[in-house]
């Protein structure tokens, strides 16, 4: 009798050791896919969302179609129960995709080297040899390289979502089509559906990886080219916007100064003749109109003196200006110098500020007391800027500032300028939009997170 069962009981444990391999293989890759996927992104998953990435991936992906079942299913984990949709799907998308796919890439290229090196040569056993160096060696080989390059490239990739990913969605589906098509090739050939040689394999593995990087930052440098350029311009035109407005309160000032005999002369005359009424009129008509006008704007000037980027410092002034203009009052708190995070493009910024200051001033004139607070700080692990309103309404719907509603907003302007807000924000996945409101009072906040190194 056991002379009959020995075979079957050798084959079924082989069976059962390939199974546990592969859940073994799968559960590992999983886990550091989703490690790193979250280095990339700089955010963190919900533990319980982890756990259903790991055991998600740790059923095993024999086929193509288990393949994209994965993936798909994993994208929309993430999507909505991992980032409750605050970070958009084409972001989650080209990381997800690029971390799995480039895992596998180190895996193969690591697993064909040992083929070519160890297994061949000494003609080995392939089961028991590939079980030994799939469970003891690749592991160690192929996550310390993979950590070690996605260390080094986690910045061109996020510059590749800030930029491709976001203003060309199109480009940026073709080349995740493109780098899903590798894990189906890798099925295909472990499973003699394409049979190639171990050296063309790996030539064909050394020019995926190569078109699939080039494919990421030939048009990452092109946008980059671009911006630069729009960038100095915006800069050349800030700086003329902020040079005017200095030349402006110098004007002012030059008036003041030029009238100001004048003026001590007509309260010269009345104080001796002892017209009290002349004497004030000519201190309210003249004296305290001027001297408000001039404070007010060496005041705005002197409380953003610590904004150390004159982009930003020029388009506050602007707005702030233009709000006191229509009888807003306008407060103004930067505590200590500081400068925009260097992760943020100072032509995103800018945009984001114009949208909120824009949408404060339009909400503020409506206010029983119009009013708007802007401030600009670091706390701690972040930077923080606070643009604040009084508002009508004694309670604003926050879901109408929200990217998913859907109803109708005040004015296509206002809605258009929230969409475009979402727009930019969904490049930031670092980046937070917090609002509240209560008591004829609404704030939003744009939290920067900072970076780890």
């Amino acid at each position: 009798m056991l002379f009959f069962i020995a075979p079957w009981s050798t084959t079924y444990q082989q069976t059962l050791l390939m199974d546990l391999f592969n859940f073994y293989f799968w559960f590992i890759t999983g886990y550091f896919i989703i490690l790193a996927f979250q280095k990339i992104l700089n955010r963190k998953l919900p533990v319980l969302t982890q756990v259903l990435l790991v055991l998600l991936a740790s059923i095993g992906i024999p086929s193509t179609i288990g393949f994209l079942i994965y993936l798909i299913l994993a994208l929309l984990i993430i999507y909505f129960l991992g980032f409750n949709r605050s970070v958009s799907f084409n972001t989650i998308s080209a990381i997800f995709i690029f971390t799995y796919v480039f895992y596998q890439l180190i895996n193969s290229v690591w697993f064909r080297i040992y083929q070519f090196t160890i297994e061949m040569p000494l003609n080995a056993s392939p089961f028991w040899t590939s079980l030994v160096y799939s469970i003891f060696v690749a592991p160690l080989i192929t996550i310390g390289t993979f950590l070690l390059i996605i260390k080094k490239i986690s910045k061109p990739i996020n510059r590749y979502n800030q930029l491709v990913v976001q203003q060309w969605p199109v480009y940026a589906w073709g080349v995740n089509l493109i780098a899903a098509f590798f894990p189906i090739f890798r099925t295909s050939t472990a499973l003699s559906l394409i049979k190639v040689t171990i050296p063309m394999y790996l030539v064909i593995l050394a020019a995926y990886i190569i078109g699939y990087l080039l494919a990421i930052t030939l048009p990452t440098r092109s946008i980059e080219k671009s911006m630069l350029i729009q960038s100095q311009q915006i800069e050349l035109t800030n700086l003329a916007h902020y040079t005017s407005h200095i030349e402006a309160m110098y004007d002012e000032l030059r008036r003041f100064r030029h009238d100001y005999k004048n003026i001590l002369l007509s309260l010269s005359d009345a104080v001796e003749n002892k017209n009290i009424d002349q004497v004030s009129d000519i201190f309210k008509r003249v004296v305290i109109p001027t001297n408000a006008n001039v404070e007010t704007q060496t005041s705005v000037l002197g409380r953003l003196a610590d904004v150390k980027d004159l982009e930003i410092k020029s388009l506050v002034y602007s707005k702030t200006m233009q709000a006191i203009d229509k009888g807003i009052t306008v407060e103004i708190e930067v505590e200590k110098p500081i400068k925009l995070d260097r992760h943020v493009q100072v032509t995103d910024m800018l945009r984001i500020i114009s949208i909120l200051f824009d949408n404060a001033i339009n909400a503020a004139t409506k206010a029983a007391k119009p009013q708007i607070n802007f401030s600009f700080f670091n706390d701690q692990e972040r930077q923080v800027i606070v643009i604040a309103n009084t508002t009508a309404e004694e309670q604003v719907d926050l879901s109408k500032l929200s990217g998913h509603f859907s109803g109708v907003l005040t004015t296509s302007h206002h809605g258009l300028g929230l969409r475009n807000l979402r727009s930019i924000l969904a490049r930031y996945p670092f980046i937070h939009n917090n609002r509240s409101a209560s008591d004829h009072w609404l704030e939003q906040q744009i939290v920067i997170y900072k970076i780890e190194k």
